[in-house]
């Protein structure tokens, strides 16, 4: 692993434009999905105020609900539904940015390892429909903690995170391997074969979490945020080569 990880710091060291290209389509990504955050969360506590607001209003005199009450109420449910559709076109532009920006990022890092200059325009569709998959995963896991949150809460914060840590292990590594491969299907039921038998693919993300740590305790105490932000999408294209020179080697013929 460690002939690896020096071969990483190589690759990135021979092809400096295309880690700065890399790094900043993550900025683009992150920028792009804040700003939308921001602006969907305002559509979104606008409505809910506006449901506060006409709830403490109704006005029940003398046992008596006051005669405008049901034209409230309709317009409470019409708000919901509102606000429903607010967190469904949320979710539909973060998987378009993610879809857009990180399809270039891992499209990159992958002629980074292969020292490719390929742009495939099929290869940024495909992702988008691998990305699928594991969007209605998550979408399904949130809709099942959702519904049983009341027996969560009788379990510790740790077991919670373990399903969270899981996700995203075997997550990472099935786009690493959908990006040498580019074949959906496979990548997916692979990826959990391959983060078991060789959990050394663990490796890669305890280098990138310390690093960070390290390095945004250090700049934390000059203020430098805006520097920190840089390092880190730095860093982030750094793991995903990394990841991808393991995942190719360990992978075999399973590709």
């Amino acid at each position: 692993m460690l002939r690896e990880l020096k071969k990483s710091f190589l690759l990135l060291s021979e092809n400096k434009k295309k880690w700065l290209i890399c790094s900043l389509f993550d900025f683009l990504f992150l920028v792009l999905l804040i700003i939308s955050a921001s602006f969907f969360y305002n559509l979104f506590m606008r409505d809910y105020d506006y449901i506060g607001n006409t709830l403490e209003n109704i006005l029940v005199q003398d046992g008596q609900i006051s005669g405008d009450l049901f034209s409230r109420l309709s317009g409470v449910s019409d708000t919901l539904i509102n606000m429903l559709f607010i967190v469904l076109e949320f979710f539909l532009v973060a998987f378009l940015l993610w879809s857009l920006f990180q399809s270039v990022s891992w499209l990159i890092s992958r002629n980074i390892v292969k020292r490719s200059k390929k742009f495939d325009l099929d290869y940024l569709l495909d992702f988008a429909l691998f990305s699928l998959i594991w969007t209605l995963i998550l979408g399904l896991s949130i809709y099942i903690f959702y519904n049983n949150s009341s027996l969560l809460q009788t379990f510790s914060i740790f077991i919670l995170n373990i399903p969270l840590l899981l996700f995203v292990y075997f997550g990472v590594i099935s786009f690493a391997l959908f990006s040498l491969s580019n074949k959906s299907l496979k990548s997916f039921k692979e990826c959990f074969l391959l983060g078991i038998k060789n959990p050394q693919l663990l490796f890669p993300f305890l280098i990138f979490l310390l690093i960070l740590f390290f390095i945004g305790s250090l700049l934390s105490l000059v203020g430098l945020k805006l520097v920190n932000g840089f390092v880190f999408l730095l860093f982030l294209t750094w793991f995903r080569v990394y990841l991808l020179i393991l995942v190719e080697k360990y992978v075999g013929d399973m590709l």
